[in-house]
């Protein structure tokens, strides 16, 4: 007869992993619709001396007659009957992505045109309006590897980036520390968790659902296959990732659903107004209200496709079955800009409107500390009042105001190994 003993396995639905749990009184009926993957560990003397580990997927699949028993009755209800088991106990290994600043990394940035090649021997002789975007390499490694495996960051915000035979481009880089006034740049590596290819949203392959209006939900065919790969969504430079913003619906022709009604748009514009180059998306700004903006014209058509074709929005696909992704808080700041942690942090950190702001990491004592130009949070009156007339301000200010709390922002996937 067998016995439970323990079980490892992942719940259905968004940002789940795999997790300890008992499901000795859960019901069989319940055991297979709540859980997706993983192994249950059981014993049976008669069958096996060593503890039997039965894969999650061979449960779903077995021909033994089934009852709505909690699991360990049923266990002892199937008596001897065989159940596909291995001796060898499965493995989980986690991986996650990791962050650092560009400086800080010994990367070597530089302002470059969009199309015209950089050129060392030459390197002044366009005016810097034309260097538009940026080029970030290091010597002795690999420009395809970088390429392959990093999402940057500028000022907060992702950007697109291509290689190139002299670095990795980012696209619109140089017109972001224009409008910032400030070059910070942060890469993220994805090395350990997948390879990942960055595709653009463009007029091309952005489609709507027949005239249900476009702040609604987008779709974007990528053209890949997107079998066993997950899909991250930089919106306007802004991560989401596993969060229901961004779905696969499609992974056989790589349709991707984007649903824009889970993200505060009005807010979202008018906080990266400050970071990138909004100047083609097509709103009005108002000569005598400094900072007003006609909420529905926000919300227009034109204006969400606009947004949705900024450089700064693209998909981002991984080479990895599932992600995870958790928020680890940081202590509250004393001092502007710095933030304390008792291990050595390694993930990207994130503000509460989801910006990605770069930051050096050093260790004092028996702490790390973290130093970030985000030193306090924009705390505008429309975000926490109605507006009657349809207009919204986000130069008046509450009068009040703390220091931006943070969080490090852990993307992990986890794999069975062989």
């Amino acid at each position: 007869m067998y016995q439970y003993t323990r079980s490892f396995l992942r719940p259905r639905g968004l940002n789940k992993t795999w997790v300890a749990v008992d499901i000795s009184l859960v019901p069989m009926a319940t055991l297979l619709a709540q859980y997706v993957d993983g192994y249950i560990v059981v014993t049976n003397p008669v069958i096996s001396a060593t503890p039997m580990y039965i894969q999650y997927h061979t449960l779903t699949q077995t021909t033994l007659p089934m009852a709505n028993l909690p699991f360990a009755t049923w266990l002892a209800w199937i008596g001897n009957a065989p159940l596909t088991y291995s001796n060898v106990e499965p493995t989980y290994v986690t991986a996650s992505a990791l962050y650092s600043d560009a400086i800080q990394a010994r990367f070597q940035i530089r302002r470059i045109h969009p199309t015209i090649p950089w050129d060392p021997c030459d390197d002044d002789h366009l005016p810097l309006a034309s260097l538009t975007d940026l080029s970030i390499h290091k010597d002795n490694v690999s420009l395809e590897d970088i390429h392959q495996y990093a999402l940057c960051t500028v000022n907060g915000l992702l950007h697109h980036s291509l290689l190139t035979d002299t670095g990795l481009q980012i696209k619109d880089g140089g017109t972001s520390v224009d409008v910032c006034n400030a070059a910070n740049v942060g890469i993220i590596s994805m090395r350990d968790v997948g390879a990942v290819v960055q595709v653009p949203v463009t007029a091309a392959n952005l489609r709507y659902h027949g005239n249900t209006p476009h702040r609604h939900t987008a779709y974007v065919e990528t053209g890949l296959d997107l079998t066993n790969r997950t899909v991250m969504l930089s919106l306007g430079g802004y991560l989401h990732a596993v969060d229901g913003v961004v779905r696969v619906v499609s992974p056989d022709t790589g349709v991707v659903r984007i649903s824009l009604t889970r993200v505060d748009l009005v807010g979202r514009i008018l906080e990266s107004s400050r970071y990138i180059n909004l100047s083609s998306i097509p709103f009005t700004r108002s000569d005598v209200r400094t900072g007003a903006l006609d909420v529905n014209e926000l919300q227009s058509n034109a204006v969400i496709d606009a947004y949705l074709q900024l450089s700064q929005t693209f998909l981002i696909v991984v080479d990895a079955s599932m992600l995870h992704v958790d928020y680890t808080a940081l202590d509250r700041p004393t001092l502007p800009g710095v933030y304390t942690s008792v291990t050595e942090p390694q993930y990207p950190i994130r503000t509460k409107t989801g910006r990605l702001p770069e930051y050096w990491r050093r260790q004092e004592y028996d702490n790390w500390v973290l130093d970030s130009t985000q030193i306090y949070d924009h705390e505008p009156l429309y975000a926490s009042t109605t507006w009657d007339d349809g207009i919204i301000n986000s130069d008046v200010q509450h009068n009040t105001w703390e220091y931006s709390r943070m969080h490090l922002m852990g993307i992990h996937t986890t794999r069975l190994t062989p």
